[in-house]
């Protein structure tokens, strides 16, 4: 009898350590899988209405490319950065905005801001664009989107 509940004691536990880490990867690969999505393009209407307004909140402007490696490459640091910001006490004081650069719908604010290049950063306050990064490195990437308004 003793050896019995001994047995039933181990499948129990195993049971349950199963469970556990089943749980635990499953967080990973959704955690992973939230990171790593597509980049949710800003509507063009959001992007003229929020630009045209000088208003005293930071924006910041990620200009991509759909098919650009480099984007691809940063996307999960940005992904990850926008749900930081979400979160922050800069949610109130930030808008971040993604404008595909292929969409024909934004090649006035592409001319306006002379982008060339993508992946293409800008902070820009009260009309007036305070820092530009073209590139991938990750701490400039935290720099402009977390930081704060100094040139």
């Amino acid at each position: 009898m003793e050896k019995r509940k001994l047995k039933r004691f181990q499948v129990v536990a195993l049971m349950a350590g199963s469970v556990v880490v089943l749980g635990f990867l499953t967080g990973i690969f959704v955690k992973n899988r939230a990171e790593n999505k597509a980049y949710v393009e800003s509507s063009p209407v959001t992007i003229q209405r929020t630009l045209l307004r000088k208003t005293s909140r930071r924006i910041v402007l990620l200009f991509y490319r759909p098919g650009c490696r480099y984007c691809q490459q940063i996307k999960r640091q940005v992904n990850r950065n926008e749900a930081q910001l979400k979160t922050s006490r800069q949610k109130k004081t930030s808008v971040f905005l993604k404008i595909r650069t292929t969409n024909p719908a934004n090649i006035r604010v592409l001319d306006r801001y002379q982008v060339e290049s993508t992946p293409t950063f800008m902070v820009i306050k009260k009309g007036q664009v305070l820092k530009q990064y073209s590139g991938t490195n990750p701490a400039k990437i935290d720099q402009l989107m977390l930081g704060g308004d100094a040139k």
